[in-house]
Order: structure tokens, then sequence, then C-alpha cells
């Protein structure tokens, strides 16, 4: 099941007025680090720093990037901060997003200018400084951006003991395939032609299919009742397979705080 595309709704970041254009390559105001030339598919990040000395405190500083097409390319603003006070900033590719040039804008509040000079009163409470850079996006290259854990992971293992199916056709045969060992003394289930049964001790027993068919439905011969831990008399085999799907949903705001 492929991920639910996230978006962003256009804001217009490079169509504002700003008072103040930083041209340097990784901002004065905003410091960008660790900022790929190349965004692979998927998510990376880069960080970005908020100047105190320059930015109003709690004042609010928005991302967007602008595809060769003119759309928005996702991005997001996880919780975390590292060592140095330096956020996070992901732009996710998605496998058919264009490939070419793309554009980062960031625009927040500043209070001075970079020589210490004031902001004057009328660009006060508003955008009023926007650094841009051009990115390349190629959604064809696999992503290696390292994997950053907003807690420390926890793995815990568990032995589990369950039984496993799988099915196949092999002319008229239906073997059907348990990962139980039989026990001395007991009947093992075994492997079926017609109604006939070729029982061997401390073997898995497969369904399987040569074919792939889109439905599948298993009929045992008449008599004939497995019987796997989890598995009750009468129930279907595929209901030792159940379907999972997973659906991640994650709400995320499109600005963050000084």
């Amino acid at each position: 099941m492929s991920a639910i595309r996230k978006r962003n709704e256009y804001v217009g970041l490079g169509e504002f007025d700003v008072l103040i254009e930083d041209s340097s390559l990784i901002s004065t105001f905003f410091s960008i680090s660790e900022l790929p030339e190349t965004f692979p598919q998927g998510k990376t990040p880069f960080k970005i720093f908020l100047n105190p000395n320059l930015l109003k405190s709690e004042s609010e500083v928005r991302v967007e990037v602008i595809d060769s097409n003119g759309d928005v390319v996702y991005s997001e603003y996880p919780k975390f901060m590292d060592e140095s006070g330096r956020r996070l900033v992901v732009l996710w590719v998605y496998e058919d997003d264009p490939p070419g040039i793309a554009t980062i804008y960031i625009a927040g509040e500043a209070t001075h200018f970079e020589n210490g000079q004031r902001v004057p009163e009328e660009w006060r409470g508003t955008y009023n400084v926007r650094w841009k850079r051009s990115v390349m996006l190629d959604p064809t290259l696999p992503n290696t951006a390292s994997i950053l854990f907003a807690d420390e992971p926890n793995v815990v293992v568990q032995e589990v003991n369950m039984p496993y199916l799988e099915k196949k056709f092999i002319g008229n045969e239906t073997i059907i395939v348990s990962s139980i060992v039989a026990d001395e003394g007991t009947t093992p289930t075994g492997s079926l032609s017609g109604s006939e049964a070729t029982l061997l001790w401390d073997t898995d027993y497969r369904i399987t299919y040569e074919h792939t068919p889109t439905t599948i439905e298993t009929t045992a011969p008449a008599g004939f009742i497995p019987s796997f831990p989890g598995f009750d008399a009468g129930s279907d085999p595929d209901d030792l397979f159940p379907d999972t799907t997973t659906t991640t949903t994650t709400t995320t705001k499109d600005t963050f705080k000084v």
C-alpha cells in the first residue's frame, strides 16, 4: 500500500513584499546547514538555526518549497532540536514529483538589520525578511539520509509459536503445510490427493498454488478436518492470513516559532 500523499497549501512566499532579501549562501538570519544540493525520493532533512539577535522572539517562521511546475513540495517540521539549538526542516519528495530545479523560500519577522539597525515601525509585525535557495529534486535517486529518532528507540524481542500456512495446487493434489510438528501418538495433518491422506511425521505441510488466482477458495476433501492452534474446525484457512494495511496520518503545522 503506497503512502498517503501529504500536502501543504500554497502560500506564495516568493511573491511577498519584504524589507530584507537575505542573499547570503547559508542565510544570516536563518543559518541553514546540512542542505543537500539534490533531494532524492523520500524524506530528507536540513537544519535551520533562528538567529535570536535578528529575529523577533516567538514570531513565526514559514518555509515553502516550489518545484519546477510551480507546485508546492511537501515540507514539515518535526519537534526536534539538536544540541546546538538547530531545528529540522524535512522535505518529502514523492516518486511522481517532477525532477529539476526547486526553490526553497524561508520567511520570518526580523527586528534588526545585519548591521544592528532596528527595522522601521511600518515593517514590524509581518514577514519582512526572506531567504531563498535553488536545489535539485531527483525522485529517481535512492534516499541515503540518516534516520533520526525523536526518542531513544526500544526493541523488545519475544518468541512467538504459531502456525503458518502456504497453499499450492499440483495437478489435483492439495497440500496443507503447517509449521506445527506432530506429537508421537497423534495423527498428523497430511498431503491429500482426493480424500486419501499420505501422512508424514515431523513434516511441514503446505497449501500452495502453481498460479496466482485473483480469488482463492480452498475446499478440503470430505472427512478431512485440518487442526492447528488458532484455527477452528470449519474455518477458512485464509483466516490464518489476515489482511494487514498500515495507514499513517500526521498533522503538521506549516510554521514554527523562533
